[in-house]
């Protein structure tokens, strides 16, 4: 596994996160939930706890059959390879569109979970500056909600705010 690598969930992944499977532990099952072809492993590095525990879980979730390996020409690449490229810089572009649209899809799952109450946690969610930024704090977030209601609609802020 390199930091490049990038990983999609297997069918037996994503029935793991449907039946919430209690064998992985929840930084494996976070990161599972993170995997969606699209991402490098360093761009997970802050929901897992630093690049190396990032590569250790990849690793583990290709070796439990949960995740594969995308092929190196799927990974997104970097906003400096992607100046000369037209159709990546159109790419680029569109990131600010698509993180307002998540973070609104965060804001209402919250308002939903609860209610007024949200509006501190709403603005830190409307702080964040990138996607990556924004599913870290989505995921530091889930704590709280875990602790205001319960684990379950943790679980389904979670899910809910990252659209899956």
């Amino acid at each position: 596994m390199q930091a490049h690598t990038v990983l999609k969930k297997t069918d037996q992944g994503i029935e793991a996160i449907k039946h919430r499977d209690r064998a992985l532990a929840p930084r494996e099952r976070t990161t599972l939930i993170l995997v969606d072809g699209s991402k490098r492993l360093q761009d997970l590095a802050q929901a897992c706890g630093g690049l190396d525990e990032a590569l250790r879980i990849g690793q583990a979730l290709v070796d439990l059959g949960l995740a594969s390996v995308v092929s190196g020409g799927a990974a997104a690449p970097s906003p400096a390879a992607a100046a000369g490229d037209a159709p990546a810089a159109a790419a680029a572009a569109a990131q600010p569109q698509d993180l307002r649209s998540s973070t609104r899809r965060a804001t209402k799952a919250l308002e939903d979970l609860l209610g007024p109450a949200c509006e501190p946690l709403a603005l830190q969610l409307e702080k964040c500056k990138s996607m990556a930024e924004l599913q870290a704090k989505i995921l530091e977030l889930r704590t709280v909600v875990a602790s205001m209601r319960s684990e379950k609609k943790a679980e389904e802020f979670v899910a809910a705010a990252l659209g899956r």
